[in-house]
């Protein structure tokens, strides 16, 4: 059944009506409309802008040498003297770390399907395989989301993502640099201070601590929603546009504020650091928090390394490491049971190269 409504002068719309077989009353009938559906949107900005090298072991041990160059320069002397004899030999040190595993399991029941209308039907019922599809289908962005989390946990906080404890969270600026992470304050309330010298700031601290061979493509700064407000508001930054724009409006700064049409509100300031404004959320929880930033250089490799440790299972046991592991298992009596699982780490080897900026 068909039903049109005028909503407007020469506007309508049609609302289509079905008649479907009442499944509790086999004498009866009730009506529907078409599906609504409510996906929620998976965060990933942080894994499109981070790509880890990977290695992939044979046991769960991530063992490596981590070994620190330094470099003699010759100096004047007398002609009668030889040079001043070198110390600079690498220092080279072993790291023991051990991979977490993690893993997410479904169960699709006989009942799960028992008289189940596929959604967006009239009368069509569900079949085991459609069930055990949108499971395989919600295991993937559970892994997706995994991949964000991981991510944004390592650049906060500077240690390893195992949230229940499994294995010991390193914190990687101890391990490799041996002291505390290093913070530069954005102090956005004294206002006669440029917040360019700020950011400048932090990019020579990067620029000090790349490693040989590392090339840098320009800087990111993942924003908290505070600290971005009260930078992009700064009224330096907010004079300059004003004075910059003349009558056309054209002064780039501008387009900070053109920011309906895009998924994220973000800017380039007087830095060159381009302020990218991140909201995005996993259980209740922002990833980056409010009043802080984190500053990256891009196209620099060998930040982040993402392990892999094969399953401990008959068939994988003393195996190359896979990236993920699916098992399915069908019974007569107790439906489908699904097993995913990932024994990964995420190890960020050159921690000097994020740098935790906050606001005040």
């Amino acid at each position: 059944m068909s039903v049109k409504l005028q909503v407007a002068a020469g506007r309508s719309v049609e609302v289509t009506k079905s008649l479907v077989r009442d499944l509790g009353n086999l004498n009866g009938l009730h009506d529907i409309t078409s599906m609504v559906a409510e996906r929620p949107n998976l965060p990933t900005l942080i894994s499109q802008i981070v790509n880890p090298s990977a290695q992939f072991l044979q046991t769960n041990t991530f063992e490596h040498d981590y070994t620190i160059y330094t470099q003699a320069m010759p100096s004047d002397k007398s002609y009668g003297e030889r040079g001043q004899v070198i110390e600079a030999r690498p220092a080279t040190r072993t790291h023991l770390h051990k991979i977490p595993s993690f893993g997410v399991q479904s169960h699709v029941r006989p009942t799960d399907v028992l008289r189940r209308r596929k959604a967006g039907t009239d009368n069509i019922l569900e079949t085991m395989e459609a069930v055990v599809a949108e499971d395989m289908g919600s295991i993937g962005r559970g892994w997706d989301l995994f991949t964000e989390k991981a991510l944004a946990h390592a650049i906060t906080t500077g240690t390893l993502y195992v949230p229940n404890g499994t294995v010991a969270a390193i914190d990687f600026y101890q391990e490799y640099t041996g002291g505390a992470r290093p913070v530069v304050n954005y102090a956005l309330s004294t206002l006669t201070v440029h917040p360019r010298k700020f950011g400048e700031e932090a990019r020579r601290r990067i620029a000090d601590n790349l490693l040989e061979g590392q090339q840098v493509n320009g800087y990111v700064a993942l924003c908290g929603t505070t600290f971005f407000d009260n930078l992009m508001s700064h009224p330096k930054w907010e004079q300059a546009m004003i004075d910059r724009s003349g009558l056309q409006g054209q002064d780039p700064l501008i387009k900070r504020f053109e920011n309906f049409s895009q998924q994220y509100r973000m800017f380039r300031g007087a830095d060159d650091i381009l302020y990218i404004e991140y909201a995005g959320q996993i259980g209740g929880a922002p990833l980056i928090p409010a009043t802080e930033a984190y500053i990256m250089p891009v196209g620099a490799q060998g930040i982040f390394t993402e392990v892999f440790a094969p399953a401990e299972t008959m068939g994988y046991v003393n195996t190359v490491a896979q990236r993920e592991y699916m098992w399915r298992v069908d019974s007569e009596f107790d439906g489908v049971k699904m097993y995913s699982e990932s024994n990964k780490g995420l190890f960020m080897i050159s921690p000097l190269l994020v740098q935790k900026c906050t606001s005040s």
